[in-house]
């Protein structure tokens, strides 16, 4: 369909470039951040990929998730840190330290000593484990606001504007309202199974108890029959069952 209020898709969601600018990074900074941005900073970012032959752009996101944690370390070590997490989940943890830090790493074997302490060290920082929190939460935890912006796009587009104001075809809008309803539909029937009650473990116990405390009352009764004294009778007790592993 031709006519001057067509604009294509490709123009409406153009992908994002590649490569991290210094006014990017700059407007993404925490506030009150005093860390110098260098041309060296940008070309390390820019180079991650290079580095490791991973995606840059999941590289770049990682980055600036993780961008908080500048206050207590320098670009160069969360650089590194980010490179070395997303290569370990290829590799093994000797592996993404050798390439992360090749010429330590050379220098090293070519010392005779342990590289696996080095390895391990790092592992452990408190760097990497506070990277890996982030990258344990699934997807659609940690993007959840990238989702609902996607979905605001999506209506906006089903309702014929486009992202600078304009106006998109008829199609674009047929296209964006199919997709909007997948995103809204109602999710569909899951089975749940539920436990309740209490445990194989706890059931044995509770029998347990059940049976000593039978055996209490037939011993006390039997000592009152017999013409004991009832204070007596009163300080029969039964054997506690620890219950901190039920």
């Amino acid at each position: 369909m031709a006519g001057s209020d067509y604009i294509p898709m490709s123009k409406i969601i153009a992908p994002k470039p590649l490569g991290i600018t210094r006014e990017e990074l700059q407007s993404r900074m925490p506030k009150g951040s005093s860390a110098k941005i260098t041309d060296e900073i940008i070309a390390l970012l820019n180079s991650m990929e290079d580095d490791t032959g991973l995606d840059q752009g999941l590289l770049e996101e990682q980055f600036l998730s993780n961008l908080h944690l500048i206050e207590n370390t320098t670009f160069k070590k969360l650089i590194a840190a980010v490179k070395f997490v997303n290569l370990k989940r290829f590799m093994e943890n000797k592996d993404a330290y050798s390439i992360v830090f090749r010429e330590k790493y050379n220098r090293l074997i070519a010392e005779g000593r342990d590289v696996n302490n080095y390895v391990s060290m790092y592992n452990r920082s408190p760097l990497i484990v506070e990277i890996e929190k982030k990258t344990i939460l699934p997807a659609h935890l940690e993007y959840s606001k990238t989702r609902h912006n996607m979905i605001m796009r999506l209506e906006s587009l089903a309702n014929g504007v486009c992202a600078n104001g304009g106006k998109v075809s008829p199609m674009v809008q047929a296209t964006a309202a199919s997709k909007l309803l997948d995103q809204l539909a109602i999710p569909a029937e899951h089975t749940v199974n539920l436990n309740f009650g209490l445990t194989d473990k706890a059931v044995s116990v509770q029998e347990r108890l059940i049976e000593q405390l039978n055996t209490m009352t037939e011993k006390q009764y039997n000592e009152l029959i017999s013409g004991a004294d009832l204070n007596d009778v009163q300080q029969l007790g039964i054997n506690v069952i620890d219950t901190e592993t039920v």
